[in-house]
C-alpha cells in the first residue's frame, strides 16, 4: 500500500475496524480466558484505540469515505461525539442482534 500509493494519499472507500475497546477493569474479562488481553483492552475507558483509528482514518479515506467501528455496549455516545468532534458526518449507530448498540459508522 505505502509503496504504491504513498503515505498521505486517501484511497479507501471504507475502513472497518473491530479494535480493542474493553476497559482494563471490566469484570467480563475474567470469563475471556482464550483471548490475549492486548486484543481486548484499551486505555482511556476503552477508547484509546478507537480515538487513534478515528484520527488516522481521515488520512486514508476518499472523500465521503466511510469509517465503521465496533465498540462496547456503553460507548455509543462517546464514539459518536468523538467522530463529530473530528469533523466526520452522517454519524449513525446500529444495534447488534441482541439489540445492543455495537457499531457506529460515519463519513469523512
Amino acid at each position: 500500500y505505502l509503496e504504491k500509493y504513498g503515505k498521505q494519499q486517501a484511497i479507501f472507500n471504507y475502513i472497518v475496524s473491530n479494535p480493542p475497546y474493553i476497559e482494563d477493569t471490566d469484570m467480563h474479562l475474567e470469563s475471556l480466558k482464550y483471548e490475549p488481553i492486548s486484543a481486548l483492552t484499551s486505555k482511556n475507558n476503552g477508547l484509546a484505540d478507537i480515538i487513534e483509528i478515528i484520527d488516522k482514518a481521515k488520512n486514508h479515506l476518499k472523500k465521503d469515505g466511510t469509517l465503521m467501528l465496533e465498540h462496547g455496549f456503553n460507548q455509543k455516545t462517546s464514539v459518536q461525539q468523538l467522530l463529530k468532534q473530528r469533523s466526520y458526518k452522517n454519524v449513525k449507530s446500529f444495534n447488534d442482534l441482541a439489540g445492543i448498540p455495537r457499531i457506529t459508522i460515519a463519513e469523512f
